[in-house]
């Protein structure tokens, strides 16, 4: 996770969601960008590669430059947004989406429409092949997750090479079945929510039931794990206060700075999983 971030907040960049970034468009963005690029950054830019007043013999994405071009209604209609239009739902997330959100709004006309335009019979096949998937996930996750312990162990054992990828590979197994439940959570929610709107309750039983049995091994997995690796983080930052192992962890730091995931990625980790 924290090796992701690292590598793509090269590039990556989001602004935090709050009432002003709400009100913002593209096009405020784009002004920023070509204001700020103007004013602090043409001087060093520039110098190198000037912006060109005409098209270069190379090639250039859009619909202004030599291939990749779509219309703006193509667009929307790929995404599921249609102009000049109300929205339908096509599958049981927008379903639940949009009753949502008119319900948010208090538009009972349009709650009303939805739920009598959405043909309920033909998304259920697709979507209950969806949660089974998830569902089978969610249980070969369970079986192929096999603990790993930090406390007790030598600090020889926790300096190499080999015993933190193989902790690092178990973070990562626990953080993808954490997210697969997570996964698994919003199918059922979402579809045993259509499910009593079009009183099926034939599938509604079922995903239920389902779903509690899921719900149940995930829940005694995760008391399972997350004493052992609160142990373990405590564990390790004891011995980084420790004068003489911190010494030999710092020494160690110098010649093999990824070590330093057990005392700075880890416990990052720990507290997102809790």
């Amino acid at each position: 996770f924290i090796d992701i971030i690292n590598k793509q907040s090269g590039t990556y960049y989001y602004l935090p969601y709050n009432d002003k970034t709400s009100k913002l468009r593209i096009y405020d963005l784009t002004k920023h960008i070509r204001r700020v690029f103007k004013n602090k950054l043409s001087k060093k830019l520039m110098s190198k590669e000037k912006l060109k007043s005409h098209k270069p013999n190379i090639r250039i994405l859009g619909c202004d430059g030599t291939d990749s071009c779509t219309t703006s209604g193509n667009f929307f209609n790929a995404v599921g947004l249609f102009l000049n239009q109300r929205p339908m739902a096509t599958n049981i997330f927008d379903f639940y989406d949009l009753i949502h959100r008119f319900n948010g709004e208090g538009n009972q006309k349009e709650v009303k429409r939805i739920k009598e335009s959405f043909n309920y019979r033909a998304a259920l096949q697709d979507y209950k092949r969806a949660y089974d998937r998830s569902t089978s996930k969610l249980t070969l996750d369970l079986i192929n997750l096999a603990q790993h312990f930090v406390f007790g162990k030598s600090l020889d054992i926790i300096l190499s090479r080999s015993f933190i990828k193989s902790y690092r590979n178990y973070i990562s197994n626990l953080s993808e079945f954490h997210n697969d439940f997570q996964e698994l959570t919003l199918l059922f929610k979402t579809l045993s929510f259509a499910a009593r709107i079009y009183e099926d309750g034939a599938t509604l039983t079922a995903v239920t039931d389902s779903y509690r049995k899921s719900a149940n091994g995930y829940s005694k997995a995760w008391r399972q794990i997350m004493p052992s690796l609160r142990r373990d983080n405590l564990y390790l930052q004891a011995m980084l206060i420790n004068r003489i192992k911190g010494s030999r962890i710092d020494n160690a730091l110098l010649t093999n700075p990824s070590l330093s995931w057990w005392w700075n990625g880890f416990p990052i980790l720990f507290t997102v999983l809790t």
